[in-house]
């Protein structure tokens, strides 16, 4: 999630700010995000960039400038950590505008030096490696170590913000530049977010969601996606773009049909009327949205590292997926498309559940509300209010479990225990559900991060497969297997 806009909490009370960052980042209380996305400006405008004036040439020394704030970044990032997030991730909209063929930081122009793309002052390609790289050692004397750096934005869109332009080919020839100068710096546990010889391929979901899954051994994240029509607290209205429950089934067809591992949000918190962030902030009151648990019951659900696993016993039109954690328990995500109450019960492949924690997010419970559900037999029971998502979270051991039983559904309305503040409330170690393959993504880059996004059609199936995404968080390689759970798919 690209949590700029969270800057804006320094300058309310701490006792707000320990709140917008305990609904935030802790994994029992908030939504357990796990990366933060920070901007690498390129404006001249004192404070934005590292290199607000030009060297000369590429060739001169650069006279970088380093306040220890940037844009107050930098504390954001350190309260972050604090809260246990270890996955920062640098982004650059652009170069600075004096290494760009229009010398501005905005509106179109390519970076000087590739491809057909000259300028008089020189090649730029080495000089602006020199300074991401520069701005990853400024965050590390600062006590945050970057795991991931990207050096464009949206290539392929013009807007009046920062920006630039580049192809496929430019892109590769840049990174032909990059990556040696981070192993030279002794950065090569840098990712590079983009295309090849890198640690990740990233993707903007504002053309089209993330169906269809990428030709790449590489994992994919979707690193920006929001919504501005005006502000929208609820789970379930009438099928709007910015309800809950519109995006937790973009997460879930992102996770399930197009092998995403990581699910951004354009902000974290914002001052606003319209749905740029997770939560809205006026005077010192906090708002968090619908979307931000649609977010939650991911994040919780799958934390980093863990795998997706199969289940059974979904019925049609609960949507279902299932990980397993590192820490053993498996975490079962159900979301209800259909406009009854539907009972569930469900097993997963190879793991014999004996304990179950249930929460509950709807129209009528907008947070993450404790939710009743039993154990009989490994099989795990549970009802799902109508437009609803729940997380189990699963402890138990390896084995086999009974065949669930049929499911049924009810305009009966699910028991549960509600939550009363519209603060986070307390949460599950993690849920997890499961599924058979179903490839399908696309991502683009080519929309403006203001442009409204229509709903996903929520799909009629009940497992899937493939890496997914979770929601502000990614979950990365190395997974073992406790219980000798097979996996159907790594989250890196």
């Amino acid at each position: 999630m690209y949590q700029d806009s969270l800057l804006a909490a320094k300058h309310v009370a701490k006792l707000v700010q320990d709140k917008l960052h305990a609904i935030v980042r802790s994994p029992t209380k908030g939504a357990g995000f796990t990366i933060l996305r920070n901007r690498i400006g390129s404006g001249p405008k004192k404070g934005d960039s590292i290199l607000p004036v030009s060297p000369g040439s590429p060739e001169q020394i650069p006279n970088y400038v380093w306040d220890g704030i940037d844009n107050r970044q930098v504390w954001v990032s350190q309260q972050a950590k604090a809260y246990g997030v270890t996955r920062f991730y640098a982004n650059a909209l652009s170069a600075p505008g004096f290494m760009k063929t229009n010398g501005v930081d905005t509106d179109r122009g390519y970076l000087c030096g590739v491809g057909e793309h000259t300028c008089a002052s020189g090649d730029w390609k080495a000089a602006y490696a020199h300074l991401l790289i520069q701005y990853v050692k400024f965050y590390k004397a600062e006590g945050i170590d970057y795991s991931y750096l990207g050096f464009v934005n949206e290539p392929d869109y013009t807007t009046a913000y920062s920006s630039v332009l580049a192809s496929g080919n430019h892109a590769a020839e840049f990174i032909k530049v990059l990556h040696p100068a981070l192993v030279a710096a002794g950065l090569e546990s840098v990712g590079i977010t983009c295309c090849d010889m890198i640690a990740r391929i990233t993707g903007h979901g504002y053309s089209s969601d993330a169906t269809i899954p990428l030709k790449t051994s590489r994992p994919t994240w979707l690193t920006e996606k929001e919504t501005t029509d005006a502000w929208n607290g609820h789970w379930y209205s009438t099928g709007s773009v910015s309800d809950g429950y519109t995006w937790a089934n973009h997460i879930y067809n992102a996770i399930v049909k197009g092998g995403v591992s990581a699910y951004f949000y354009w902000e974290g918190i914002e001052k606003t009327t319209v749905n740029a962030g997770l939560i809205k902030i006026e005077g010192m009151t906090l708002f968090p949205s619908a979307r931000l648990w649609a977010y939650a019951h991911f994040s919780r659900a799958a934390r980093p590292d863990a795998v997706r696993v199969a289940t059974s016993g979904a019925p049609l039109g609960v949507n279902t997926v299932a990980f397993q954690n590192t820490d053993g328990t498996v975490s079962v995500i159900m979301i209800n498309t259909n406009s009854v109450t539907t009972t569930v019960q469900v097993g997963t492949a190879g793991f014999n559940a004996q304990s179950v924690t249930g929460f509950v997010t709807s129209q009528a419970n907008i947070t993450m509300g404790v939710l009743d559900a039993s154990v009989n037999g490994g099989l795990v029971g549970a009802t799902i209010p109508e437009h609803g998502i729940v997380s189990l979270i699963l402890s138990g051991k390896p084995g086999n479990n009974k065949e669930p039983i049929a499911p049924t559904t009810s305009k009966s309305t699910p028991t549960l225990k509600p939550t009363t503040s519209s603060t986070p409330i307390p949460t599950p170690k993690h849920t997890t559900t499961s599924c058979k393959p179903t490839p399908t993504f696309k991502t683009t880059t080519s929309a403006k991060p203001t442009t409204s996004v229509k709903p996903t059609p929520t799909p009629k199936h009940t497992t899937t497969c493939k890496p997914a995404p979770i929601p502000t968080h990614t979950t990365l390689a190395k997974v073992p297997k406790p219980h000798k759970t097979k996996p159907i798919a790594r989250l890196r």
